[in-house]
């Protein structure tokens, strides 16, 4: 009985899909395989265990120092940097000692001794719980007794093996052989992987290294397009898949490539005929359950008014109940829809094994929760013919028609963040991948992609700022007397619907508004509606400001004893963990604005101190709530002042002209004061405004509210809204 070997889950498929009348040999994936070859004395750790296991490991080391925060919250997003770091070390056999010495002008020797001792932390904890992980893996074993059942081992290789791939491959005694396609672009790590010198097909095995074919197929040409936005490219997309079924291409035997995932939700909004399948899914993030746990999660325990919006009184006070995870899993379940039940059944299942071994807070429980559920999906069921996949897990598949959007050279090649942990020199010398050779292999997933396709379309995005990958012009499918780009705007304005979201609908009228929802609301209803009410978030700006706010709440916290002790307390906080880059850019832009802040403010903080206020006030019906950067008691009443950031010589004045911006009247009324200031940080200017009519201003305010999806006609208005892409709002 021979094993079959495949990169991907695709890949074995589509053998399994041309086989259909053959007694198949068994099959797995390279992960499963090299999973199963490898036995120790310890019990590898789950994931949701290693993530707790990893923080454990980190949380007393100077993270800071890598430019990490210690808050779990912060790690989880950040410590899978340090920990892909540490595995890649591992797989290619690179000891510290060797990155030392490969550090030639000690740029990283810091760091790497702070990694030293996470490794060492993580391996100790692990090791007194009986449990091991492929970073601290030091003894293993070969299971040879599951390979023996296999006269031979076949493995069909699209990608890369790492040293210690190839150091469990030498030590399996079942005759096993690789089948490797070399392209120009690969060449380099083939020749690190098996000496090879040059493109073609291999046959691999332990005693030799055999060159079974010189010439590689060759597409005859790419067709390209560029657009100016990137919407523009999903018209394209349709219209070519209708040209490459005309030309005789069966619909199954197409696949449209996304270099970037998110691409997907254009293509949802224009398949009306549901002639598409995602191989990726529809993302748990979208469902119900997991927007309410994250709501519930950031309003509870992170204190993000925004997302209180969201809950009603009952939700809140429901989930403030919940005191354990037996309580938190019963709730789920009884929240959970047939459908979201079905996908998060088996983790909740996992959770509960994990639970049994650890006692964290609550607050932890969740987090992890929901970063496991952010991995998770519903199949696509639409049952289109047309697959919709990422590269990577197009590695080793065939198509007749291959259609890549986005080939841009921001996302074509990609690379991810650990591979810029070290520079090229010390990673050369040290052996490890280079950056470069990882750049390559990328490139050889789309060549091999398209060398095997019939017909090929490529699209991307040129701008101002954006513009073909150099990697198009590197392919040998590009003829020298192709025509110049064309811009296919009438394509795209004769094809294309209206509006994504050309919708009319009547919602709920809000019970709670903030001083921002009700701007969104007042100018347009339509990015209201697609915030508030259908959850589609936008990407989050305004990181410099958030961190000016909380820098300058730890100093206030630490109850400076002058201006200038106040002032090292809030470049401390501000400048902790951050990049020299960024310190530099922070240096530049802030040091002396927040130095004569300091200043000038600190007679300010007299009195009963509070930061970080959240207070609310009905008014007509609505709770109006809003949170306070300051709020100072005195003898003679209350004091609110609040920060910004913007960039603007008079923010007073921009404020008057802006009828729909209520910040100081939404403090003035619910806090009962006259007494609001706005501390224009940028220009140094304590500004102070007249709230003698607040309360008639919000009154005439929630009379215009319209609860209908308008969608705003003021330029300005559409020109920084995240929505734009959807609604086409901008005039």
């Amino acid at each position: 009985m021979k094993l079959l070997v495949f990169t991907t889950q695709r890949e074995l498929r589509q053998y399994a899909a041309k086989h259909p009348q053959r007694l198949l040999p068994k099959l797995l994936t390279i992960g499963d395989f090299l999973d199963r070859a490898i036995l120790s004395e310890y019990v590898f750790v789950q994931e949701e265990l290693r993530s707790y296991y990893f923080y454990q490991a980190c949380k007393d080391v100077e993270l800071e120092k890598l430019g990490i925060e210690k808050s779990f919250e912060k790690f989880l997003h950040e410590g899978d940097l340090l920990y892909a770091f540490l595995k890649e070390m591992f797989l290619e056999r690179v000891d510290f000692d060797s990155l030392q010495s490969s550090d030639t002008y000690a740029e990283y020797s810091e760091h790497l001794a702070i990694l030293q001792e996470i490794r060492s932390n993580y391996k100790n904890i692990l090791h007194s719980q009986g449990l091991t992980d492929i970073i601290v893996l030091d003894e293993y074993w070969i299971n040879n007794d599951y390979f023996n059942e296999f006269e031979e081992i076949e493995i069909h290789l699209s990608g890369y093996l790492t040293r210690f791939d190839r150091e469990v491959l030498a030590k399996i005694t079942t005759p096993w052989r690789i089948e490797f396609l070399v392209s120009p672009f690969n060449l380099p790590l083939a020749k690190k992987m098996f000496a090879i010198q040059k493109p073609g097909r291999y046959t691999i095995t332990k005693e030799s290294v055999i060159h079974s074919s010189k010439e590689l197929p060759k597409l005859e040409k790419i067709e390209y397009s560029a657009f100016s936005e990137r919407i523009e490219q999903c018209n394209y997309v349709f219209a070519k898949i209708e040209e490459f079924v005309r030309s005789g291409i069966k619909p199954e035997n197409i696949v449209v490539i996304l270099p970037q995932a998110d691409f997907k939700e254009f293509l949802e909004s224009f398949d009306r005929l549901e002639n598409l399948n995602f191989s990726m899914g529809e993302s748990f993030i979208y469902s119900p359950l997991y927007r309410k746990l994250e709501a519930l999660y950031r309003y509870i325990y992170l204190y993000e008014e925004e997302y209180g919006a969201k809950l009603t009184d009952e939700d809140i006070e429901e989930f403030k109940k919940i005191s354990s995870w037996s309580e938190l899993q019963s709730y789920l379940f009884a929240k959970a829809s047939d459908k979201e039940k079905r996908v998060i059944e088996e983790d909740l299942f996992r959770f509960d094994r994990f639970m049994q071994k650890i006692d964290i807070s609550l607050e932890f429980v969740v987090k992890l929760l929901l970063q496991r559920l952010q991995s998770l999906s519903f199949d696509d069921i639409r049952g289109g013919k047309v697959t919709v996949m990422e590269v990577l897990e197009s590695r080793g598949t065939q198509f007749d028609g291959v259609i890549i959007v986005d080939f841009n050279e921001e996302f074509v090649p990609q690379i991810s963040q650990e591979d810029l942990f070290l520079n090229t020199a010390t990673r050369k010398h040290a052996k490890l991948p280079t950056t470069a050779e990882k750049k390559s292999l990328q490139k050889h997933y789309y060549y091999r992609l398209l060398m095997g396709a019939k017909r090929a379309a490529v699209s991307f995005v040129k701008s101002d700022v954006s513009d073909a990958s150099r990697f198009l012009w590197e392919l040998p499918f590009i003829k020298e007397e192709e025509p110049p780009l064309r811009f296919a705007h009438v394509l795209y304005r004769q094809t294309r619907q209206p509006s994504v979201f050309e919708i009319v609908e009547d919602f709920a009228p809000p019970t709670k508004l903030s001083p921002t929802m009700l701007e969104i609301l007042l100018k347009c209803p339509l990015r209201y509606y697609l915030h508030y009410h259908k959850a589609i978030k936008a990407p989050q700006v305004g990181y410099r400001g958030i961190s000016i706010h909380s820098a300058i709440e730890e100093a206030i916290k630490r109850s400076p004893k002058n201006p200038q002790e106040y002032f090292a307390f809030i470049w401390q906080a501000l400048v902790r963990g951050v990049s020299q880059y960024e310190r530099y850019r922070l240096t530049t832009e802030w040091y002396k604005p927040l130095q004569k802040f300091a200043q000038e403010d600190f007679i300010h903080l007299q009195g009963e101190v509070e930061t970080e206020v959240q207070k609310s006030r009905v008014l007509e019906g609505v709770e109006l709530f809003a949170r306070a950067d300051r709020v100072v008691k005195k003898d003679d009443g209350v004091y609110i002042f609040d920060y910004k950031t913007n960039k603007t010589s008079n923010y007073l004045n921009d404020y008057n002209k802006d009828a729909a911006k209520l910040q100081a009247e939404f403090y003035a009324y619910i806090w009962q004061t006259e007494r609001v200031y706005f501390w224009d940080l940028r220009n140094t200017k304590l500004q102070r405004f007249d709230t003698t009519h607040s309360k008639e201003k919000l009154k005439n305010a929630l009379d215009k509210i319209c609860t209908q999806t308008v969608k705003s006609q003021e330029r300005d208005v559409c020109r920084y809204c995240p929505y734009k892409f959807g609604c086409k709002g901008e005039v």
